[in-house]
């Protein structure tokens, strides 16, 4: 598995500045025009796009090669199991996500330091935890992102899956309905008066993430199945 992971590496190392390149083009405007009108907390949300769409970004990229380069073929030639393959995807994104928390979390701290001498001050300073937290935080999402897509993506490969990739924007979109938004607005009022209620918003955060942790693992069961039973 270890060399499976290997081989995602040698493509992720490719592609890993052109798509940084791309994430700062996106975020650098967002991040000034919040700071310039002061809603934007810069540091937690440099380490959040960062991490979003570092992560997406390059775990869907390592499926374009496995099509584009026939390696998804070769690769069930070799002497390993179709849930060694989906395991290694599934752990190399872990490990993805992770070391883009690391890369989100010094560019937050460093945009932080940065905009006082451009712009004169930063609108909402966050330490470094924050920006560490933020990161972890966005970590998650995009891990429940990618247990979302990774099944699909196994079943029926990246090209016939791409329409797919965009089912959760579209789910987003839900939040523009009014009963929806309602409910919404509802569920997080809630979630504030019991973190009001336990002082802190720590067990609220552990518990969301051991509950992606769970839809994670129960994804990659998923996708281990949906993948040894596609035909290719």
């Amino acid at each position: 598995m270890r060399a499976l992971m290997y081989a995602d590496w040698t493509i992720v190392r490719r592609v890993f500045l052109r798509y940084l390149l791309i994430t700062m083009f996106v975020m650098t405007p967002i991040v000034v025009m919040g700071n310039n009108d002061g809603e934007l907390a810069a540091g937690t949300a440099v380490v959040t796009m960062c991490v979003m769409m570092m992560t997406i970004y390059l775990t869907l990229s390592i499926f374009s090669f496995d099509t584009s380069n026939d390696w998804e073929q070769f690769r069930l030639a070799l002497p390993i199991s179709t849930h060694q393959v989906v395991r290694s995807r599934y752990a190399f994104a872990v490990l993805t996500s992770l070391g883009t928390v690391l890369l989100g979390s010094a560019l937050g701290v460093l945009v932080e330091l940065v905009l006082p001498l451009i712009h004169g001050s930063v609108a909402a300073p966050r330490g470094f935890v924050i920006i560490f937290l933020a990161g972890i935080g966005a970590a998650l999402v995009g891990l429940l992102f990618l247990s979302i897509e990774m099944p699909i993506v196994f079943h029926l490969g990246i090209e016939k899956a791409r329409m797919a990739i965009s089912i959760p924007f579209m789910l987003c979109m839900l939040f523009t309905i009014e009963p929806v938004r309602d409910a919404l607005i509802s569920l997080l009022n809630k979630l504030e008066h019991v973190e009001a209620a336990l002082g802190t918003p720590a067990p609220l955060f552990a518990g969301g993430a051991c509950a992606v942790i769970l839809v994670y693992l129960a994804s990659m069961r998923l996708s281990e199945h949906l993948y040894a039973n596609r035909e290719f």
